[in-house]
């Protein structure tokens, strides 16, 4: 997918997650289905073009610095969702900082 080269996988659960909707699939064990698309994109240069493209923006989704930032962006937003569940359960007397309800 990464190459740009037009993927075409079995519909098993696995790989249609992973294709998304970017490549071809055809059903576990039907050889003809298979050969028809391997035809159908031999036959269509500007189609096999376009699944390649969208076969390279789908492989980014899975780049390992885009991935990063992605549980940077969660783990962000996870201690963020904590420390305002802990604020909110500690007593007014002990917090470092006013509510943000009081607007001061």
């Amino acid at each position: 997918m990464a190459s740009g080269k037009v993927l075409i996988a079995s519909d098993v659960e696995s790989l249609t997650t992973l294709v998304g909707g970017a490549g071809l699939l055809f059903p576990l064990g039907n050889a003809e289905a298979l050969a028809a698309l391997i035809r159908e994109v031999c036959e269509n240069p500007e189609k096999a073009r376009e699944i390649g493209r969208k076969c390279r923006e789908r492989a980014m989704q899975y780049d390992i610095a885009e991935t990063a930032k992605r549980y940077y962006a969660l783990y962000e937003e996870v201690l963020a969702k904590a420390s305002a569940k802990a604020d909110a359960a500690t007593p007014p007397a002990v917090r470092k900082t006013p509510p943000k309800s009081l607007n001061l």
